[in-house]
C-alpha cells in the first residue's frame, strides 16, 4: 500500500511540475497579435504584445519580421502605449524596423510592450496562423523571438 501511494504521490507531482513547465515555456513565446480588421489585402494596423529576455533603453530599436504574405511596404507610424518618445518606421523587404526618439523610460526585462503599426496590407488569406520574429537591439546585445499565433481583431 506504500509503495502505491508513493508511487501516485510521485506521479501527481511530475504531472505537476510537467504542466509548470509548459505553461513557463508558452509564456515565454507567446505574443499578441492584433489587426484593426481581417479583410483580405486590405490596410490595417496591427497591434503587438510582446515582451522580451532584455532591458529595453531609451536606444532600444526594434525589428519585426512580417511572413512574406504580408505588405508591409507602407508602413507608415509607429505608437506605442508603454514606450514614450516617438518612434520612426523604416521597412525594408518583410522587416519593420521601429527606432526610439526622445525617449526616456525604461522597461525590464520580462515587461509586456506594445507597439501599433499603422497601414500593413493584410494577407490574401488572415485567418490562420503566422510566425513572426522579433529582435531587440540595444548597442552590441541582440535579443531575437520568434512566434506563432493567430490574428484577433482589436
Amino acid at each position: 500500500m506504500t509503495l502505491m501511494k508513493t508511487l501516485k504521490t510521485f506521479f501527481v507531482k511530475t504531472l505537476a511540475v510537467s504542466l509548470l513547465l509548459t505553461a513557463v515555456l508558452s509564456a515565454q513565446n507567446s505574443a499578441v497579435l492584433s489587426a484593426s480588421n481581417l479583410e483580405p489585402s486590405k490596410p490595417a494596423a496591427y497591434k503587438f504584445e510582446v515582451d522580451f529576455d532584455a532591458q529595453v533603453t531609451p536606444s532600444s530599436r526594434f525589428e519585426i519580421a512580417f511572413p512574406s504574405a504580408f505588405n508591409v511596404s507602407q508602413a507608415m507610424m509607429a505608437v506605442s502605449e508603454k514606450l514614450d518618445g516617438n518612434l520612426t518606421v523604416t521597412v525594408d523587404k518583410n522587416v519593420v524596423t521601429l527606432r526610439r526618439s526622445a525617449g526616456r523610460n525604461t522597461v525590464a526585462a520580462g515587461e509586456t510592450i506594445d507597439f501599433t503599426i499603422a497601414s500593413i496590407i493584410n494577407p490574401v488569406q488572415p485567418d490562420q496562423e503566422w510566425e513572426f520574429t522579433f529582435i531587440l537591439t540595444d548597442g552590441q546585445t541582440t535579443v531575437e523571438k520568434k512566434v506563432s499565433t493567430k490574428m484577433t481583431l482589436f
